[in-house]
């Protein structure tokens, strides 16, 4: 009985990360529909752990449920992507500037590996996005575990879905993959010069992206956005 319950807990889990993932690289589209009895057809399963996905990226505000007309992904807001923007900003700018004053090794270290890993990534012939999202996660993250704020990283995630599939959005029509990765470089330095002033300069600059290439993706894919 028990290895049963494990094994659809399981199923569900996997059927989560599935869809989810398919939002996040727009797979599943902005405004569209998802309908229960595809995606249980797809999985193989009954509606009922499709309905529990579903209720789980409502929370992550992903889908928007309407008894009335269906289970749509949500659109983005550009608005509410700068807030986080802003918001993710004054956090890491922060925490940055406390690794630029204390120089720890360890860590300088980590953030150098994380940007050779980027760096071979991007000698390749055929750059994953997905693949180049997760380093690039891996590379901030590592600035809040770094500082031991690893929770706020956490609570950051909570709210920080709009902002990945915006970036993900940037980095497969804009191509800003080695942007992103010099834009890391020179953090990295500046963080070792104690270089604050401008560390804070580029990390705004960083994590609002191109903002005249964003505006061009904005209108070019309207129908993504809300109004």
């Amino acid at each position: 009985m028990e290895g049963t319950k494990k094994r659809r807990e399981f199923i569900k889990d996997r059927i989560y990360e599935d869809v989810r993932h398919d939002i996040i690289t727009f797979r599943y589209q902005p405004g569209e529909k998802l309908s229960e009895y595809s995606l249980a057809e797809k999985f193989g399963v009954s509606r009922s752990p499709i309905r529990s996905v579903l209720q789980k990226l409502e929370s992550e505000s992903l889908v928007v449920i309407d008894p009335q007309r269906g289970t749509f992904v949500t659109k983005l807001d550009y608005d509410y992507i700068r807030d986080i923007i802003y918001l993710r900003w004054c956090v890491e700018s922060t925490l940055m500037c406390q690794i630029a004053e204390q120089q720890p090794k360890a860590l300088l270290l980590e953030l150098r590996e994380c940007l050779e890993q980027q760096k071979s990534l991007l000698l390749g012939k055929d750059i994953d996005p997905e693949e180049f999202t997760a380093l690039d996660n891996a590379f901030h993250q590592a600035i809040y575990t770094g500082n031991h704020r690893e929770n706020l990283w956490d609570v950051i995630q909570e709210v920080n879905t709009s902002y990945l599939r915006f970036r993900m959005l940037d980095l497969v029509q804009g191509n800003s993959h080695r942007q992103i990765y010099q834009d890391h470089c020179k953090l990295v330095q500046y963080m070792e010069k104690n270089d604050t002033k401008n560390l804070r300069v580029l990390l705004h600059q960083h994590l609002n992206g191109n903002l005249q290439t964003n505006e061009g993706i904005k209108r070019e894919y309207k129908e993504y956005f809300t109004a």
